[in-house]
């Protein structure tokens, strides 16, 4: 079995070039977790994100709209509301995130950018 490995480089004769930068967030997310009752600590997941999963007509979707931490039975009442709509086996973690990102951009960016070390974006004609 042969194991092929690649590396992305920057491409320092592009660096001039590219001056992009954007602030954007997903649209709609679970709430955390207020007091865990397996180890009592409030929490978040990050790196669980679903920007096809579209809330848009779900009668409930304002309260996925602000962060915040919730008790494990109203967590699990939110989760359950929007799992009909996720991938089929999708992990649905406190804090995870659905839908398109929503914010500003401005300037010229590369085919691969990162927003945080959780964030990988993509332009359609790299893809």
């Amino acid at each position: 079995m042969t194991l092929r490995v690649f590396e992305l480089s920057q491409d320092s004769a592009m660096w001039p070039r590219i001056n992009g930068s954007f602030n954007a967030a997903h649209k709609w997310g679970l709430p955390g977790l207020a007091g865990c009752p397996g180890c009592g600590v409030t929490w978040a997941s990050s790196g669980h994100q679903y920007p096809a999963v579209d809330l848009s007509n779900l009668p409930a979707q304002f309260e996925f709209l602000k962060a915040r931490p919730e008790p494990f039975e109203e967590f699990v009442r939110l989760r359950e509301l929007v799992r009909p709509l996720a991938p089929p086996g999708a992990l649905l973690p406190p804090g995870t995130l659905f839908g398109p990102l929503v914010g500003t951009a401005s300037g010229r960016f590369a085919d691969f950018e990162t927003q945080g070390s959780m964030l990988l974006v993509v332009r359609r004609e790299a893809l």
